[in-house]
């Protein structure tokens, strides 16, 4: 019976063995596809986060593009306003002819003249003080808050220090 029973012994260990050799590939090969997905998850989640950052990058470039394109149109509209806006331009003339020290005689509009996406607001300014006060000036017009072009000057001298001047120029806004 010794011999009966070993031998079962043997084959019910060895049948253990089998079915835990079995469980154990199993489980082996359930870690594996685990860690397989796992590894793919990973992987598609890297590109995916990849994706995201480029997304965001391009997102800031864009809003700084926008803001930068944002401060150049309000310069723009600054410069070339949608209307004619004759008080803004002419508080504007005033303070810079008093802040050179001339002094603003006359200041006379001539036609508008249409032009392709803008008009252009012909003007004259009669001016007197001294020729260093009217360097000062075209400085300031050159700098003005609206877009200016001075077409001519003419200059006279008045007195000893003084002289008169006539500034033609042009003011712009756009259609």
């Amino acid at each position: 019976m010794k011999d009966k029973k070993g031998i079962e012994l043997d084959t019910k260990q060895t049948v253990i063995a089998i079915i835990a050799l079995f469980l154990f590939v199993g489980l082996i090969y359930y870690q594996y596809t685990a860690l397989a997905e796992a590894k793919a998850e990973e992987s598609k989640e890297q590109k995916m986060y990849t994706q995201v950052q480029s997304q965001v990058r391009e997102y800031i470039q864009q809003k700084e593009l926008f803001e930068s394109n944002q401060q150049k149109a309000a310069l723009y509209d600054q410069l070339m306003p949608k209307q004619a806006d004759e008080p803004q331009l002419l508080t504007v003339i005033q303070h810079q002819v008093t802040i050179s020290g001339m002094e603003l005689t006359r200041i006379n509009f001539a036609p508008r003249i249409n032009q392709d996406g803008y008009t252009e607001m012909p003007f004259t300014l009669s001016i007197k003080g001294s020729y260093n006060n009217l360097i000062e000036l075209t400085d300031q017009l050159r700098q003005s808050k609206r877009a200016l072009r001075i077409d001519s000057i003419n200059v006279n001298q008045e007195g000893q220090s003084d002289i008169r001047a006539e500034i033609k120029a042009s003011a712009f806004y756009a259609q």
